[in-house]
């Protein structure tokens, strides 16, 4: 209720400057931000560096504006807040446990074209590379659904009481070849594009006793595998993280990503990973449970 009325009142503040889609400049922004966020317990964060293509949203902490924001920006500087009018309405609910087994509720679902979970995008899927493995999982490896006679939560199966959960195992493996077990999502079958960019990021509700990463992916044929990544650290009680796309950062040896902006793979998001690497000598294993998925 408080983040309701908070995006109200900000947006009402907006509104009544004259603004549609976007503000400037930044710093007047920043001001006027601040002295509304020191009455609320949510604020706004200001993710250094962003443009008109990579915008501020929610943030789950407290009001966060990094001094270079305001001094790196003009008079002519504009930022795009959509968010405004995604928390009056409700951010796209991605998946939960009200969404049925494992179907994410990504474009080809809301719109009906959606078809069976060996076709269609929109469902949950497990992978690995170099030994990556992950458990519960049918004979054909694919994650345990539930009953389809009588729709009940398999005993031992992926899904419990509250969410997805997966124990990913990463073999020992090295820098040049790690070993990975992930599980993610596609935007669209036959793989191809969507627009994401103004979503502005994820909210990710979970709990993992391992650090994990949460990918963007894109085309892998045209721009390599590898494209930017956030670390959702190990947290032992169930948590909401708000990550931004200027949260992202890119591989090291991630060759295509480091040709091309962001934008690539938000303009032209494929899919999203959520996975465990190892590059160490020893081999890993996180016990991983996802709540809720929020764009």
């Amino acid at each position: 209720m408080k983040k309701k009325l908070f995006a109200s009142a900000v947006a009402l503040s907006i509104l009544l400057l004259g603004c549609s889609e976007s503000v400037s400049p930044l710093a007047n922004l920043g001001t006027s931000v601040a002295a509304l966020a020191s009455s609320s317990s949510k604020g706004i964060e200001v993710p250094s560096g962003a443009s008109s293509s990579l915008f501020v949203g929610l943030s789950s902490s407290a009001i966060s504006i990094p001094e270079s924001s305001s001094s790196t920006a003009s008079s002519s500087s504009t930022i795009h807040i959509p968010w405004i009018y995604d928390d009056i309405i409700g951010y796209p609910l991605l998946w939960d446990l009200t969404v049925p087994m494992y179907e994410v509720q990504v474009p080809s679902v809301r719109d009906g074209s959606c078809g069976t979970p060996e076709t269609c995008a929109g469902w949950w899927y497990a992978y690995g590379d170099n030994g990556g493995d992950w458990s519960p999982k049918n004979a054909d490896g694919t994650l345990m659904m539930t009953d389809p006679m009588t729709g009940d939560n398999i005993p031992n199966g992926s899904l419990t009481a509250t969410g997805l959960r997966i124990s990913l195992k990463a073999p020992a493996a090295s820098v040049n070849a790690p070993s990975i077990a992930g599980i993610g999502f596609d935007y669209n079958s036959p793989a191809g594009p969507s627009n994401i960019t103004y979503d502005g990021g994820y909210f990710i509700t979970y709990t993992s006793d391992t650090p994990l990463q949460l990918e963007l992916g894109w085309d892998p044929v045209a721009n390599g595998p590898d494209t930017w990544q956030v670390t959702l650290p190990a947290q032992a009680t169930s948590s909401t993280m708000r990550f931004y796309w200027p949260s992202f950062k890119k591989e090291g040896w991630a060759t295509g990503a480091m040709d091309k902006p962001i934008t690539e793979a938000t303009d032209h998001a494929w899919s999203l990973h959520i996975f465990l690497k190892n590059t160490s000598d020893t081999a890993k294993i996180a016990n991983f449970e996802l709540q809720s998925l929020t764009q």
